[in-house]
């Protein structure tokens, strides 16, 4: 056995040394078509294959997410992340050809895209598994036998973002992660369509999610942290909202007309009282605020109710409306005085649906603009501002 090793090492380096240039350049060559099979073919290829399976992949999280169950959309999300994780390498291998022309700056994108996807689909898993812990017996729809429970659910939904909101800050970092990769994909080097898909717009909106989810952080943990105080968790809660009317403008908007009070309580609302401004006005008993005397010649010496919009600053204009409803028969506190104008009534019909002013009338997109002018007479003013408000109620619960 030994002599035959021998002559096998003696005809190798005969071979070897009679070869020495075509042994070299096959070896090169050998280990050449290995590397890119490795960290070229190979990727390539299971990428492809991964981009194939998608859909199917993705089927048992998008029936989590429409049985609207918790538990099995942590364990879904738990079971497709080693494909993510493996997107992610397989991108990882292909960044080697980042220095090349031409191909470089994809295979780069790929690469940054990747990083951005896990980074999101960890940060996803997490706030699932925290909302899980927060409230196990939470579930983000009701069931048909469920919908009794609503209320009960709003209130657990609200107890969840009480205590998630605490640990909201730590994932700041993982947002400027995702920002800072996708930022970093130039969206003019690829198609605008292919296949029918908008590639590049495409781009351009995850693109802009990312900067805006990153900006506006710090103003969205500010208000989830008040969020659970706003919504009558601790304590009750009333609001006052009023449409303002901007065809006749006002420096703070528009004349005021319609309002609605509403409690909140445990994350639901319920209207207190609704009605006309103008017979909101005729109650006050008090002293009413002093007109600016530069606007005295346009608005009188004291001020009404539905004038009260005559600044600029709406921190004024809800003290005006605030002392004003102070001063009328059976006032309450209120955390907070909402003003909206008739393009945001629209917008939320627009986003709500329909809805159902009497039997005979219900305002769609369609016919907004003929109501909004019949809205700013008295008589239905009240109807039109409870009614969007309940919708709205019912919607927020869904």
């Amino acid at each position: 056995m030994g002599s035959n090793g021998s002559r096998i090492c003696n005809f190798l380096s005969r071979f070897y040394r009679k070869h020495k240039r075509l042994t070299v350049v096959s070896s090169a060559t050998l280990l050449l078509m290995l590397f890119f099979y490795i960290f070229l073919i190979s990727p390539a290829l299971d990428l492809y294959l991964k981009y194939k399976k998608l859909s199917v992949s993705l089927r048992p999280i998008r029936v989590a997410l429409s049985s609207y169950d918790l538990d099995t959309l942590a364990f879904e999300m738990e079971y497709l992340r080693p494909q993510i994780v493996g997107v992610r390498d397989d991108a990882s291998k292909l960044n080697l050809f980042s220095p090349l022309p031409v191909v470089g700056p994809y295979v780069r994108d790929l690469y940054r895209g990747s990083l951005a996807v896990l980074k999101a689909y960890d940060l996803s898993s997490n706030l699932v598994n925290k909302v899980k812990a927060a409230v196990p017996t939470l579930r983000y729809n009701p069931g048909p036998s469920e919908t009794s429970a609503s209320e009960t659910r709003l209130a657990q939904a609200t107890t969840a973002l009480k205590q998630i909101s605490v640990n909201l800050p730590e994932y700041k970092k993982e947002l400027e992660d995702i920002n800072r990769e996708i930022s970093s994909i130039d969206e003019r080097r690829y198609p605008q369509t292919f296949k029918g898909i908008s590639v590049r717009q495409t781009i351009k909106t995850l693109k802009s999610a990312a900067r805006i989810s990153f900006n506006s952080f710090d103003d969205l943990i500010k208000l989830l942290a008040n969020l659970p105080e706003l919504s009558g968790l601790d304590q009750d809660k009333s609001y006052l909202i009023i449409i303002q009317d901007n065809n006749e403008p006002r420096p703070g908007g528009g004349l005021l007309g319609g309002y609605a009070f509403f409690a909140v309580h445990d994350g639901s609302f319920s209207v207190m009282k609704s009605g006309d401004i103008y017979f909101l006005d005729e109650t006050v008993d008090g002293p009413r605020p002093v007109i600016p005397e530069f606007l005295r010649r346009y608005y009188g010496y004291s001020t009404y109710m539905r004038e009260a919009n005559y600044s600029v600053d709406f921190k004024a204009t809800a003290g005006v409306i605030r002392e004003l409803w102070q001063s009328t028969p059976g006032s309450f506190p209120l955390e907070g005085i909402m003003v909206v104008d008739t393009d945001f009534v629209k917008a939320l019909i627009d986003l709500l649906g329909p809805v159902t002013l009497s039997p005979e009338q219900t305002v769609n997109s369609q016919n907004a603009d003929e109501v909004m002018r019949d809205f700013f007479f008295p008589r239905r003013r009240p109807l039109f501002v409870v009614a969007p408000l309940q919708r709205y109620r019912q919607r927020f619960i869904e």
